[in-house]
């Protein structure tokens, strides 16, 4: 039987799944960091720029290098 005491006592949030194993250069939402990209790629003698867009086909590139 329920207490009025068990109905006012806060509960406990569920349980934190904690962290899980990725691979380097996977963010936590499972997407390649561009970072990482950028610095293999330049290590690779690719010449991209600091901002924008990673072209496909250094990304198939890094991927492929995996």
């Amino acid at each position: 039987m329920t207490s009025p005491e068990d109905l006012t006592r806060p509960v406990p949030p569920p349980p934190h799944p904690g962290p899980t194993e990725r691979e380097a250069g996977e963010t936590p939402f499972g997407t390649i960091s561009s970072a990482v990209v950028r610095e293999w790629a330049r290590a690779q003698g690719y010449d991209l720029p600091d901002r924008g867009r990673i072209p496909w086909h250094i990304t198939q590139a890094w991927e492929q290098s995996r």
